[in-house]
């Protein structure tokens, strides 16, 4: 996680080239939402910037396979 300068996030996640994953988010590390669906592209990295950043006093992320 990268802060940008209007101080929202910027999300870089690795994972296997093909494969889908979920980018999660979480403001208290018990309740997930789902922000992207995204296959890894073949440099293996998932970025995402979370312009909702700035509406919360913290914020937890996760990348989670997908079934």
């Amino acid at each position: 996680m990268v802060p940008l300068a209007d101080r929202n996030r910027k999300v870089v996640a690795a994972g296997v080239t093909g494969k889908i994953y979920l980018v999660q988010a979480s403001k208290d590390l018990a309740h997930w939402l789902t922000m992207i669906t995204n296959v890894v592209p073949v440099d293996s990295l998932i970025t995402i910037n979370d312009l909702a950043a700035t509406n919360y006093p913290r914020r937890f992320y996760r990348l989670a396979a997908a079934q």
